[in-house]
């Protein structure tokens, strides 16, 4: 699965879905029945009390198939349909690229990268693609330090993908410790504060924190690079 879910090459054909990437440390375009397994991904909420997680041939950038997130109405407060994948290690460079649908509020796609510890205290940051804008969270784990835990950057605060397709494009640079944001025809870069490295950093997909409504999201071609 990391080189691609399905990665066959017809010689007469133009390459589609992950054949396209031949490169890839991992890439999965929902077009074969183990798509949304564990032997692919790290979790997948696939049999939830929540909602499901499904392959649909209804909509997709890559035919036949895309992954279809939904959640059902009146569940619990801040529910979570999930879908990611951890990658263990330290890159000098680590690049997520996906296309993405969201029906409506309350879906997310992102980034989370832990690397710098400060006081005892893990951090990791965060690039999380929302419904409604685009943030770069800085964040501690075991604890709180008010100098540095939520710090947050507004990177495209009035972006929404919400009934389109978007392409999304998140990159992470060590040399510069920079993080490269895509969405879109917008693309924006961010530097992070001293010492950030991208250790064991995992992408994830899924409605997020519901408030109670019903949420659906469809994602195709989850492509990542990466550069120990």
């Amino acid at each position: 699965a990391d080189a691609g879910v399905d990665a066959h090459v017809d010689a007469d054909a133009t390459p589609t879905g992950c054949a396209r990437y031949p490169d890839a440390a991992f890439c999965d375009d929902f077009d074969e029945p183990g798509s949304l397994s564990t032997t692919v991904w790290t979790n997948a909420d696939v049999d939830s009390s929540i909602g499901t997680l499904t392959l649909t041939t209804d909509a997709s950038i890559s035919p036949p198939s895309a992954a279809s997130f939904f959640v059902r109405p009146n569940m619990p407060l801040c529910s979570y349909q999930t879908l990611f994948r951890r990658f263990l290690g330290t890159y000098r460079t680590f690049s997520m690229q996906a296309s993405v649908y969201m029906g409506n509020p309350y879906n997310s796609v992102s980034l989370t990268g832990q690397s710098r510890t400060f006081a005892g205290l893990t951090y990791s940051f965060i690039v999380q693609i929302l419904s409604t804008a685009v943030t770069v969270r800085i964040q501690s784990f075991g604890g709180a330090n008010p100098s540095t835990d939520g710090v947050l950057f507004d990177v495209f605060p009035d972006f929404s993908p919400i009934g389109r397709w978007v392409p999304l494009t998140i990159t992470y640079i060590a040399s510069t410790n920079t993080l490269g944001l895509t969405a879109g025809n917008a693309h924006e870069e961010k530097v992070l504060p001293a010492d950030f490295v991208a250790l064991d950093p995992t992408v994830s997909f899924g409605p997020y924190c519901t408030d109670g409504n019903a949420a659906s999201m469809l994602l195709d071609d989850v492509v990542v690079h990466a550069t120990p």
